[in-house]
Order: structure tokens, then sequence, then C-alpha cells
């Protein structure tokens, strides 16, 4: 969504492929996660949330499960609890680039620090290491 086009409505659709999945990421403002409240969901893995902030982009993301550790609030995106929070945070961040672009990149600071292969090598190291002595 371009600035000028706020107030339009303005969605576009692409076919997703895991060939052209980190073009398709890049094409993105705003990457967004709902999620019903219940018992599979709390489950989930927080994967979508971590690829979209290690592509620079804010997030939008139901309250649930390991989502709740992900999002920092006001940070790198915002927790929506229900319709008129996801309106509310979606017209903030389609409002302000500049907002959308430094959430995007604390975002992909905190993968950076917690969720990426370099970040975690040495608990890596460690598992294996532990596994091979005994």
């Amino acid at each position: 969504v371009n600035d000028s086009d706020v107030g339009t409505s303005l969605v576009k659709t692409k076919k997703w492929s895991y060939d052209k999945e980190t073009i398709l990421l890049q094409d993105i403002d705003i990457g967004i996660m709902p999620l019903p409240n219940d018992g599979w969901t709390k489950g989930k893995c927080g994967y979508k949330l971590i690829q979209y902030m290690a592509s620079f982009k804010p997030v939008i993301a139901s309250p649930v499960g390991i989502n709740n550790q992900i999002v920092k609030h006001g940070e790198n995106g915002y927790l929506a609890s229900n319709f008129e929070d996801w309106e509310k945070y979606l017209r903030i961040l389609i409002n302000s680039k500049n907002l959308r672009h430094s959430m995007g990149t604390r975002g992909r600071k905190i993968v950076e620090k917690k969720y990426s292969l370099d970040s975690n090598k040495d608990t890596y190291f460690n598992i294996f290491d532990k596994l091979m002595n005994h």
C-alpha cells in the first residue's frame, strides 16, 4: 500500500510459491497472522511472523501462543485481540510509512538476535556435543 492509496480499497493478491516466497515477502507492506484462540493454534510455531520480520516487515498478530513472545507490542508490530484492534492497527501502519519502516527494522534486529542460525549456533553445538558424548 502506498501512502497515496490510503482511503482507497487496494488489495493485491499473488499466487504463493515456495520458489518465490522471498520475493513475494519483499512486496508486502505488513505481515499479518490472525488466528483463533484454540488448543491447536496455541501450539503453533510463529514461523510466519519470523519470516515477515526477517523481511523487515512490521507485523500484526493474534495474541495466541508463541505470538505473545515474538511480537513486542508497539515495537515490531501489534497484537490484535478483536476486529476493532485489527482495524486500528492496520490503519495506523497503513497511514505511516515511517512507522512501518521503523517497526520492520526493529523486527529484523529481533530475528537476528533471537532466531537466526548465527545467534543459536552455540546452542545447537552444545546439543550435538551432549548427544555425541552420552
